[in-house]
């Protein structure tokens, strides 16, 4: 039938939308919420737990952003991942959001670390979770 076609072409849209949402969300909330506790943990000799959640964070959106560029509009029967060209809107909208929210946070809390004389972890968020996120963001297409 003639109407079958369109409805699995909006269904599919719809289901690569609810994809980069709902995946954006529940790490963004992570981050968001650690960020403004405003009292990050080393997670490891590289970074920060708060630190570590904003670059998987940016890795996900650059993930999503660089896979609508690899061949145009979604194709049906490809993998859910690729994601036509418009998608890349979204995705980009949420880095934005991401990227201030993260730039918020590294300043808050090297304020608050600063102060308090934690040197360690003033250093491990400077140079390692600043420097995780920017990697991250560095492939971006």
């Amino acid at each position: 039938t003639p109407n079958v076609r369109p409805a699995l072409l909006n269904l599919c849209d719809a289901l690569g939308c609810h994809v980069t949402v709902t995946g954006w969300d529940e790490l963004f909330r992570l981050a968001y919420i650690a960020s403004f506790e405003c009292n990050s943990k080393p997670f490891s000799s590289e970074g920060t737990d708060t630190g570590q959640m904003f670059a998987e964070l940016f890795q996900l959106l650059v993930t999503l952003s660089n896979e609508c560029e690899i061949g145009g509009e979604w194709v049906v029967g490809a993998p859910l991942m690729e994601l036509p060209l418009s998608e890349q809107i979204i995705v980009l909208h949420r880095l934005d959001h991401s990227v201030h929210t993260m730039r918020i946070w590294a300043i808050q809390e090297s304020k608050l670390i600063a102060h308090t004389w934690e040197l360690d972890t003033f250093f491990l968020l400077v140079k390692g979770d600043l420097v995780a996120c920017i990697d991250e963001l560095s492939y971006l297409k």
